[in-house]
This record gives C-alpha cells, sequence and structure tokens, in this order.
C-alpha cells in the first residue's frame, strides 16, 4: 500500500510544476543576492556560510515560500479511505505528497547553493564540506517540519489560511527566539558549527519530526470527513 500511495503522490507532482518554475525563479534570485552580499568580504568558508545561510534570507524568504507552496496545494483523495478502509491511507498521501514536494523546491537551492562555495573555492577540505552538507540537510528538516505544522492546523479547521498562519507564526517565533540569542535546535542552520556538532542537530531533529508526524497522523485518523 505504502509504495502505491508513493507513486500516486509522484504523479501528483505534475499540480505543482507552475508553481515549482515560479519557485525555481526565486531561489535563483535569492542565491544570487547572497552572492552578491559576499562581494567585499572575505571569501573564507565561515563568511560565505554566513551569507548564504543568513537567517533572514532563509529564515524569511525561502522557508515562508516553500510552506507556502507545499500547504496551499496540499490534496488527497478520500475515495481512497473509502475503497480501503481505513485512513491511515490519507495520512500517507499528505506526508509523501509533502516530503515530496519539500524535495523538489530543497534541491533546486541545495544545488546552487553548493556550486556559489564551489564557485568561490570556500570548500578547501573535507570538513568544509561536511559542514555544508549538513548545513543543507538541517535546511531540509526545518522545511518538513514547519509544512507538517501547518498541516496539523490544516486538517484541525479544514481551513489552509489558518495552516499556512500558524507555520509563519511558528517561523516568526523561532525567528524572534534566535534574534535574542536563544539557540533552539530548528535554526542552527545559520551556524557553520563543526561536523560532530553538525550530525548531533540533525539526528536530534529526527525524533521532533517523527513526533510531529504522529500528532498529524492522530488528526487525520480522528478527523470527522
Amino acid at each position: 500500500m505504502i509504495f502505491n500511495v508513493f507513486k500516486q503522490q509522484v504523479h501528483y507532482m505534475s499540480l505543482y510544476v507552475k508553481v515549482f518554475g515560479i519557485a525555481n525563479i526565486i531561489v535563483v534570485l535569492l542565491v544570487a543576492s547572497n552572492l552578491m552580499a559576499t562581494v567585499g568580504e572575505p571569501i573564507v568558508f565561515n563568511t560565505v556560510y554566513a551569507q548564504m545561510f543568513s537567517k533572514f534570507a532563509i529564515g524569511i524568504t525561502y522557508l515562508p515560500l516553500t510552506f507556502l507552496i507545499a500547504i496551499s496545494h496540499i490534496s488527497y483523495r478520500f475515495s481512497d479511505y473509502l475503497t480501503i478502509g481505513t485512513r491511515q491511507i490519507l495520512f500517507y498521501q499528505i506526508l509523501f505528497q509533502s516530503l515530496l514536494a519539500q524535495f523538489i523546491l530543497w534541491i533546486p537551492w541545495a544545488i546552487l547553493t553548493t556550486a556559489s562555495f564551489v564557485g568561490l573555492r570556500t570548500i578547501t577540505d573535507l570538513q568544509s564540506l561536511v559542514i555544508l552538507l549538513l548545513g543543507l540537510v538541517q535546511v531540509y528538516f526545518i522545511q518538513l517540519f514547519l509544512v507538517l505544522i501547518g498541516l496539523i492546523g490544516f486538517m484541525l479547521t479544514a481551513q489552509k489560511p489558518i495552516g499556512i498562519f500558524i507555520a509563519i507564526s511558528i517561523n516568526l517565533l523561532f525567528f524572534s527566539l534566535h534574534q535574542v540569542g536563544i539557540s533552539i535546535p530548528f535554526w542552527k542552520f545559520t551556524d557553520s558549527e563543526v561536523p560532530f556538532v553538525k550530525v548531533i542537530n540533525c539526528l536530534s531533529l529526527l525524533p521532533m519530526l517523527y513526533i510531529i508526524s504522529a500528532i498529524l497522523n492522530a488528526i487525520v485518523k480522528g478527523r470527522d470527513y
């Protein structure tokens, strides 16, 4: 069943084609503006990392773009529940669609960001490469977290604008905490920490994503349709 649902959601990605195109244009502009911000700065890894993983560029521009697209376009087939007889199928549809949509949005940004580091010749050793790759993974995890939070709001209220509002509110809360110096796992992507710390952070995010997914699953199963 899970494999069939996954294939179904791959086909659903055709519904996102137009908005993916618009998002890619924004991503190109975002990466280009980050590159321009490095002009006049020392071309070293930590400086470039701070610009490319800017809390303003990623936290205020890129992340809202990703969850806005995912939540506003989310869809599921209630008829599958009637056919199969379990609401678990609806959860899988929503989850896989979100995973795929976020991955397709993340890949162009990740490639362009990596290309920027390579082009500026700041990847000088294995450690800098690992830090960059783990930073990219951290951003993908927070994309999933914010989307799942927004979907919880949507499934509770049946209103996509409310789900988007909740995701925006949580993101702004994270941003505000970061601004006042309170360290939280989901905003550690802004820091070019050593690989060991990056790995620990990524691993700490997985249980949080699992818990949020379990909450969404419980809401989908308990919701009146």
